[in-house]
């Protein structure tokens, strides 16, 4: 992890299946994932539908 906040990067951790692998992830300092904890994989075809469904947050 410190060589990429010495670039400047964002780490994106793929894979995450578990709730315990997430919680390693941001115990890690990791603040972005994805994997089926999150989401099944989506044919590109659905995603405008289900990001059209996701709520959106004020900010």
């Amino acid at each position: 992890m410190p060589l990429i906040e010495a670039v400047g990067a964002r780490l994106c951790v793929d894979g995450i299946r578990t709730e315990e692998q997430a919680a390693r992830w941001r115990e890690l300092g990791c603040a972005v994932g994805a994997g089926e904890l999150f989401s099944r994989p989506v044919h590109a075809f659905d995603v405008p539908d289900l990001l059209g469904r996701m709520p959106v947050e004020p900010g």
